[in-house]
């Protein structure tokens, strides 16, 4: 059950928790959109950045789990860009779940900010909704992009919405 007041979720949990009930192929996906996220926020090029930026939003008073969900799902939206439309995309949100979870963490032992368990439920809700609604209907294939040929060619990369915030808004990506 989890605590409202503390951040009781961690990266490893729900990898443990998401992984298994997935195919072998289906993982190893997830996991390589997660380490590409984790390359480009903790990277030694733009990790700096990164922390410059969320600190700066939270001087703002900016609300935590909406800067999270945004950021992390504009991470993941530039590296299904960067993919040129190869990434299934039903791996951004089991990844950027992975993702937000690994940031949360950080957040929290750097003493960044205090993020909890509901903070981490509304960027969770948060990045579902933003990358649902930049795939709409073709968000429903699965993680092994088992879309036929003739959509997949056809899938065009979608835009982030607007400039990324807080993380991204400083140029590390």
């Amino acid at each position: 059950m989890s605590n409202l007041s503390n951040l009781t979720i961690t990266e490893q949990a729900l990898e443990k928790q998401i992984l298994p009930k997935l195919p072998a192929n289906d993982q190893t996906v997830i996991m390589r959109v997660y380490h590409a996220g984790m390359h480009m926020i903790f990277s030694s090029q733009t990790h700096e950045q990164m922390v410059q930026g969320f600190e700066q939003q939270m001087q703002q008073k900016q609300d935590i789990g909406s800067a999270l969900g945004t950021d992390i799902a504009n991470i993941m939206l530039v590296l299904f860009q960067q993919s040129k439309g190869t990434m299934p995309q039903g791996a951004l949100i089991p990844a950027g779940t992975l993702l937000l979870a690994k940031v949360c963490e950080f957040l929290n032992s750097t003493g960044t900010a205090q993020v909890t368990d509901a903070i981490f439920a509304d960027a969770t809700h948060l990045l579902a909704s933003v990358l649902q609604s930049k795939f709409n209907q073709k968000f429903g294939q699965h993680v092994s992009g088992q879309a036929q040929p003739e959509q997949q060619s056809a899938q065009a990369a979608p835009q982030p919405s607007a400039q990324p915030s807080g993380m991204l808004a400083q140029g590390g990506v």
